[in-house]
């Protein structure tokens, strides 16, 4: 729907490019965590297993750019690696807001840290000694093309 929105919004010969992510550590963790019989409860009701579907990866959006009727889309995924400064940075920015979204008990916390941290490290690994978010971005460019007057942008329906 929005990219349709975007491309009804260009004249004729504009340009449009899209960034967002389509994959995520925290996803990928969350995953994983929830395999874990303990935690798969909790987030049981708060997580989307189906949140970044495999089968929509670069290909997939730029087919659907196309079948709005954006020409020369391009479209390319970068992956990118964000280290912590260092672990009590990765504590507090990553193990903290699980934490506290998650709801874990204050007797129960520091051995969701510990069981946390070994889990991350063991899912990502280090990179250059240091843990690491890790994401993957999709970048999309589109060029809504130059049109007779009589001519309408194709409507589609896209899943």
């Amino acid at each position: 729907m929005a990219f349709r929105n975007v491309y009804r919004l260009l004249k004729p010969g504009g340009e449009a490019g899209f960034f967002f992510c389509v994959n995520s550590c925290i996803y990928t963790f969350l995953t994983v965590l929830s395999e874990i019989p303990k935690y798969g409860i909790t987030l049981e009701d708060i997580f989307s297993h189906n949140l970044y579907p495999t089968e929509h990866g670069e290909q997939y959006y730029k087919e659907l750019l196309e079948k709005i009727g954006f020409k020369d889309v391009r479209a390319t995924e970068k992956e990118k690696w964000l280290p912590f400064d260092t672990e009590e940075n990765f504590e507090e920015i990553f193990i903290k807001g699980l934490v506290n979204n998650l709801e874990i008990s204050r007797e129960d916390s520091e051995t969701f840290k510990a069981e946390v941290l070994e889990l991350f490290e063991k899912t990502f690994g280090r990179y250059e000694g240091k843990l690491c978010y890790v994401s993957v971005h999709l970048n999309l460019f589109g060029v809504k093309p130059m049109e007779s007057s009589d001519f309408k942008s194709k409507e589609t329906t896209v899943v």
